[in-house]
């Protein structure tokens, strides 16, 4: 048992000497990307189903270590993905609140360049699927609890450097809160837990995450809202290899910048964002563009 032990140990500081994954979460990413959610990160509009098209660009071109420090080695990461989902808001109440349903099938292109090597990969992400319960105890207030299950069913290769897929199912309770005044204060908030599980390609299991998303602005009439938006992301257990937990590579993020939403008060809505990127630990430090066009089937 003591011989495996060690075996297990050594194997893991080898992995972190190569530089293979020598940052939080395999491959310094996540299910989740941080800095996507916007103005109305909830909302009960009338019962039918609703389909959301959401365009963001990920871009990265340094990696920071425990420290916080840029780490001198060639680097980027870009990642453009086309999110289309679909929202089912049923008439269906339980426990007072409205019984929702979603699903998203990302489609992503990923650049990837580290060291001496380079790679662009593009093709489906991982699918997610989720339901919540949404309340409305006033005209401008709404809130909603549920649940996001992302399965494994994107492009993945473990021996390639930029992956759509991650390969291993996570687990995402989320709570999130909107309050939205046509002609005054508008925000929100979301907060989200992510349990990671084993990718069985690697025996790599990515720690636990916490995102914080939130935005605030000023309603200006006609369906116009300005402000800022931004998160807040915290790796928040270690990552392990092979049953060994790797110490001092837990990520932290975060993210702040302009905000802009349009609605139309009839169902359509479209929201933009910029958010750049600092106080970065084991992760890369980057900057966000988010477009999200809301339409009523």
């Amino acid at each position: 048992m003591q011989f495996q032990s060690n075996a297990k140990r050594a194997a893991c500081a080898l992995l972190l000497a190569l530089g293979t994954n020598a940052y939080a979460t395999e491959t310094a990413g996540s299910s989740f990307l941080n800095g996507v959610e916007q103005f109305t990160m909830v909302s009960v509009p009338p019962a039918g189903v609703y389909y959301l098209l959401q365009a963001v660009e990920y871009d990265a071109d340094e990696i920071r270590n425990n420290d916080g420090e840029r780490v001198n080695i060639p680097f980027r990461k870009k990642v453009q993905a086309l999110a289309p989902r679909v929202v089912w808001v049923t008439k269906q109440k339980l426990l007072g609140g409205r019984l929702l349903f979603q699903a998203v099938a990302p489609l992503l292109r990923v650049e990837g360049v580290r060291g001496m090597r380079e790679q662009t990969k593009s093709g489906l992400g991982d699918i997610s699927i989720g339901s919540a319960l949404a309340f409305t105890p006033s005209d401008e207030l709404t809130y909603a609890v549920g649940m996001i299950v992302t399965a494994p069913t994107g492009v993945y290769d473990k021996d390639d450097l930029a992956n759509p897929g991650r390969h291993y199912w996570s687990l995402r309770p989320r709570f999130a809160m909107s309050y939205a005044d046509p002609e005054g204060f508008n925000g929100d908030i979301s907060v989200s837990y992510n349990f990671n599980r084993r990718n069985n390609d690697t025996g790599f299991r990515s720690g636990q995450e916490m995102h914080i998303d939130y935005a605030a602005g000023w309603g200006f009439g006609q369906g116009w809202v300005a402000g800022i938006s931004g998160f807040a992301y915290q790796q928040t257990s270690n990552d392990n290899l092979n049953g060994t937990d790797i110490e001092n590579t837990r990520g932290r993020a975060f993210g702040f910048g302009p905000a802009i939403k349009f609605d139309d008060g009839y169902g359509w809505m479209v929201t933009a964002a910029y958010q750049k990127e600092f106080k970065v630990k084991n992760r890369p430090s980057g900057d966000t563009i988010t477009f999200r066009v809301v339409l009523p089937f």
